[in-house]
């Protein structure tokens, strides 16, 4: 199958550290294991690794040029069917695959209106943008949603059930069967029991909850913290509030072929988000916890329970007893650990990004996908 990929969102550099950069290279290289030529054309091909193996990369351009380019370059690559990742600058593709008659299949990753006017200060007078949303995802072929809740969503915009399949993330497996996490450990001098998150740090992400519940954990721990964001200097602060003999180390960003590494180097993974209507996520860290073979605490949101499956302690959200508890609970029991960690990895045996590609491959196919 020949396969055009777009990714017009100037906020996701192919060769990014964050989980939408990761996720786009991750799908084109799963396809492209699987037989199928690709073309990934995308608004920035900049970053530390925005080469992909196997995969034509382009630089798609403003969304003003693309009809004109998109006809000329489909002519060159006659696509079996145009696969978009939805964003706020997604373009004219649907209108150039309804003339070239391929099908327009619509990845959909969040309902960036409603979120980008919730957390990035967006103005949509007369719900314009709104309406272009729902019109888009109601056109498409079939969509594509990486979790329950955005399934939902779509089928309020009008698209029907037959349209929509859910393929939740997923992780490179075979990168974290063998790290070494005591350089890390020794780098940063950590011992006991090591807690630790990686991602971006956002407020929704509950990080300065974690260390305030770690705190409250009858027992010397360690808090590995890997990554950066607005909340960097609030987590700092929360540290200093730590019982004698704990520590907290905050990593910084790190490129996303260390991380395997860091999570070596945790005894659990903690995500511990924010109470969150319509939780529409399928966090990546999550599937990397369980590759790490890492016992996961988390809140129970949206489609976290069914990612984490028997590896791992629910918490109601915002509830920060439980969430004490639950560190506790892990912190002291071995046994446990040892015995989620082989669900763990069990579990994320059935979320690589080659399950991944299949059911992509199938939806693109027009086939019935297994979540």
């Amino acid at each position: 199958m020949r396969i055009a990929y777009l990714c017009a969102d100037r906020g996701i550099p192919l060769g990014g550290r964050k989980g939408a950069s990761v996720h786009v290279r991750s799908v084109a290289a799963g396809l492209a294991r699987r037989g199928h030529r690709v073309l990934l054309a995308c608004r920035r091909t900049d970053g530390d690794d925005a080469s992909v193996a196997g995969v034509d990369v382009e630089r798609l351009p403003a969304e003003d040029e693309q009809m004109a380019w998109l006809f000329a370059v489909l002519r060159e690559f006659p696509a079996d069917s145009l696969l978009e990742r939805y964003s706020l600058s997604t373009g004219p593709a649907l209108a150039v695959a309804r003339q070239l008659g391929i099908p327009y299949v619509l990845e959909l990753n969040a309902p960036l209106v409603a979120e980008a006017t919730r957390h990035r200060g967006l103005t949509d007078p007369g719900g314009r943008l709104a309406e272009r949303e729902r019109h888009l995802i109601a056109s498409a072929d079939r969509v594509i949603a990486v979790s329950s809740a955005l399934a939902e969503y779509a089928a309020a915009c009008g698209a029907p059930a037959t349209r929509i399949v859910v393929i939740r993330n997923g992780v490179d497996v075979a990168a974290f069967r063998n790290p070494d996490g005591r350089i890390v450990r020794e780098r940063y001098g950590l011992s006991d029991v090591v807690i630790g998150f990686a991602g971006s740090l956002k407020p929704w992400h509950g990080v300065r909850a974690l260390v305030e519940a770690a705190a409250r954990v009858p027992a010397p721990v360690s808090l590995l913290i890997v990554g950066d964001g607005p909340e960097r200097e609030a987590i700092r602060e929360a540290a200093r509030h730590l019982a004698p003999g704990q520590r907290a180390v905050l990593t910084g960003a790190v490129a996303h072929d260390r991380v395997p590494d860091f999570l070596a180097a945790m005894d659990i993974g903690a995500a511990p988000f924010e109470p969150q209507p319509g939780f529409y996520f399928s966090p990546l860290k999550i599937a990397e916890y369980l590759a790490a073979g890492l016992p996961v605490v988390c809140t129970s949101q949206g489609d976290l329970p069914a990612m984490v499956g028997d590896a791992g302690v629910l918490v109601t959200p915002g509830d920060s007893t439980e969430l004490t508890r639950a560190l506790t609970r892990l912190v002291s029991d071995r046994p446990t650990r040892a015995r989620m960690s082989q669900a763990a990895r069990r579990q994320a045996e059935q979320m690589s990004w080659e399950r991944v590609a299949e059911r992509v491959e199938a939806a693109l196919a027009g086939e019935q996908v297994a979540v």
